[in-house]
């Protein structure tokens, strides 16, 4: 026997859960394919992030793509941030948001060839609402951020950039801890 082929790309097949995550190399193209498959209102209801719409990124020549603001704003409302750098860890989110794509946190509906889409549009969207026994919404409705969240991580780094005079040392610590003069307990910041 022999089968067709379904998947077009690995980034799909990553998405459809036949690859592994853990594994995988590349990580922005799986997210990117998730962005196109998911409005940004899933990804509110599901982690509580509010990322920039068409109107805003448009407003914005700096703006980051939509997939690169989903993984930091994601990182950086878990927390997770890069040991070098001190950056938002965007690969680590990106493991997360494809597990919990693959595990169904995540709901994303294709519907069959010839068939009409706007209920997978409304299933998507998240409009449509599942309820429990004692008839409340089965969804947890989560405060939404007044300003979208890499947004304001990105303003922050922006304004601390620009703050910077110039470099110099300061010498801190306790009695003993460091000589004058060695790279021992000093700390670099703006002078």
């Amino acid at each position: 026997l022999v089968f067709p082929s379904v998947a077009g790309s690995k980034a799909q097949m990553i998405c459809d859960g036949i690859l592994p995550i853990d594994q995988m190399r590349d990580y922005i193209t799986p997210i990117r394919l998730l962005c196109s498959r998911l409005t940004a209102d899933a990804f509110l209801q599901a982690y509580g992030l509010r990322l920039r719409t068409a109107e805003e990124r448009a407003d914005d020549p700096e703006a980051p793509e939509p997939a690169r603001e989903l993984l930091m704003a994601h990182a950086i409302s878990r927390g997770f941030m890069t040991a070098t750098k001190g950056g938002p860890d965007e690969s680590r989110s990106a493991r997360i948001i494809l597990k919990d794509l693959v595990n169904a946190k995540l709901l994303c509906c294709t519907p069959p060839p010839n068939e009409n889409g706007a209920d997978a549009a409304a299933l998507n969207d998240g409009s449509s609402q599942s309820r429990n026994e004692d008839g409340r919404d089965a969804a947890v409705r989560r405060k939404q951020p007044s300003a979208p969240t890499a947004e304001r991580y990105l303003h922050k780094m922006k304004q601390d950039f620009d703050a910077q005079d110039g470099t110099g040392a300061c010498f801190s610590g306790r009695k003993g801890t460091a000589a004058l003069g060695s790279l021992r307990g000093v700390q670099w910041r703006g002078a």
